[in-house]
């Protein structure tokens, strides 16, 4: 294919790995907390359910977006530590 087909290859393999070290640190990030939350790789490995202290979201480690159920908004962004300052669990 060329320099364009391996420029591309390069690139998608790049943005993968930085999804992967997102997801990692969001992880990890979510069990330092303490919070309960649940997760299944087998049927969604995307989506961790968090419902704690009354608060109740949808979050996305490898991109780090959630979505706040009790108020129906989606967040672009900021990583675990973000979301639970937002829903009031840090």
């Amino acid at each position: 294919m060329g320099d364009m087909g391996d420029d591309f290859r390069a690139m998608r393999e790049h943005r993968r790995a930085g999804r992967d070290a997102r997801f990692q640190r969001n992880m990890q990030e979510l069990i330092d907390s303490g919070v309960d939350f649940s997760y299944d790789p087998e049927r969604n490995p995307t989506v961790v359910l968090i419902r704690a202290g009354g608060a109740s979201a949808d979050f996305y480690p490898g991109t780090g977006r959630w979505k706040d159920n009790n108020r129906g908004q989606a967040v672009s962004g900021g990583g675990a530590r973000a979301m639970l300052r937002s829903l009031g669990l840090a």
